[in-house]
C-alpha cells in the first residue's frame, strides 16, 4: 500500500518576514496598542508605517472590535513596498500608485480593499504661494513656488509635492524600498509613468551640467519635464481618502455603537 503525502508549502519571503517581524513585535507593541485603545477609543485607525499594521489589526481581532473600528493603511511609498504593509484585515489599503496595488493584490488583498488615489501631500501645494522667501522657512511649498526645478533625494513625498508644483525633478539618490532602481529607466525617473518629469544622476557634476542646459540651450526640456510633472501630479489625493473613509464610517451604521470594553490583554496570550 502506497500513500500519498503532500509535501508542504514552501512559506513565501513575504510570510517568513511576516512572522519574524509579527514575533518580534508582539513582545514590544501589543500592550501599548491596548493601552491607547483604551485611552483615546477611537472609530477609525489610519496606519501610515509598515510596521503597524499586524499588531493592531491583532488587538482588535482578539478584544472583538474589528466590527466597529474602521482601520485603513496608507502607503507612503511610491514604488517598492515592504511586506508589512500589507495585511489582508485592513478595511482600505490606500495605494499611491497602480504598481503598489498590484503588490498588495499579490499579497492578498481584495479589489474592493484596494484604492489607488495617489499620495496624500498637504493641500496648500495646489494652491498659489509667495514667489518670494526670506530667512528660514519650514513651510516647503513656499521654497518650492521660488523654484524652477528641484534637487533632492528620491523621497516620496518630495516626489509628490514636486509634481504637484510642477516642478523637473533631478533625483541623486534613493533609500531602496521607498523608491527601487527599476524606477529609473535609463538615468530617467518615470515617476510609474512613461511621461518623463525627471532624472537621476549621482553625480555632482553630471548634476551641474544638466541643469545649466535646463536654463540654456535645453530650456525646452526643462519645460516639457515641467508639463509632465502636472500631469502626474494628484493633488486631490487626500481629499479622496478622506472622502473614502467618511464613506466607510457611513456604512459602519449600528455597528459603531459597540461599547468599548475590552476583555483579556492580548499580551498575556504572547
Amino acid at each position: 500500500m502506497v500513500t500519498k503525502v503532500a509535501s508542504p508549502r514552501k512559506a513565501s519571503m513575504t510570510e517568513v518576514l511576516q512572522r519574524a517581524y509579527g514575533n518580534f513585535s508582539a513582545n514590544s507593541s501589543s500592550g501599548d496598542v491596548e493601552a491607547g485603545l483604551m485611552e483615546y477609543k477611537p472609530d477609525i485607525i489610519i496606519s501610515v508605517h509598515p510596521m503597524m499594521q499586524h499588531i493592531p489589526l491583532w488587538v482588535l481581532k482578539w478584544q472583538g472590535l474589528q466590527k466597529k473600528v474602521i482601520f485603513v493603511t496608507v502607503i507612503t511609498d511610491l514604488n517598492t513596498c515592504h511586506p508589512t504593509w500589507f495585511h489582508p484585515g485592513v478595511n482600505r489599503c490606500y495605494c499611491p500608485s497602480k504598481g503598489v496595488a498590484k503588490r498588495a493584490a499579490l499579497d492578498g488583498l481584495e479589489d474592493s480593499q484596494i484604492c489607488v488615489f495617489g499620495l496624500p501631500i498637504r493641500p496648500s501645494f495646489a494652491r498659489a504661494v509667495l514667489s518670494k522667501v526670506r530667512g528660514f522657512e519650514t513651510q516647503m511649498e513656499k521654497w518650492m513656488a521660488a523654484c524652477d526645478c528641484i534637487i533632492t533625494k528620491a523621497g516620496p513625498g518630495t516626489i509628490a509635492e514636486a509634481l504637484i508644483r510642477g516642478l523637473p525633478i533631478i533625483l541623486n539618490d534613493y533609500i531602496p524600498g521607498q523608491v527601487s532602481a527599476q524606477t529609473f529607466g535609463k538615468g530617467q525617473c518615470a515617476l510609474c509613468s512613461r511621461q518623463w518629469a525627471g532624472v537621476f544622476t549621482r553625480s555632482p557634476k553630471e548634476t551641474a551640467r544638466i541643469v545649466t542646459e535646463w536654463f540654456s540651450t535645453k530650456s525646452d526640456e526643462l519645460k516639457r519635464m515641467s508639463e509632465n510633472a502636472l500631469k502626474l501630479a494628484q493633488p486631490e489625493a487626500v481629499f479622496d481618502i478622506v472622502r473614502d473613509i467618511h464613506k466607510l464610517a457611513q456604512e459602519r451604521g449600528p455597528l459603531a455603537n459597540m461599547p468599548y470594553i475590552l476583555t483579556s490583554s492580548f499580551t498575556r496570550l504572547i
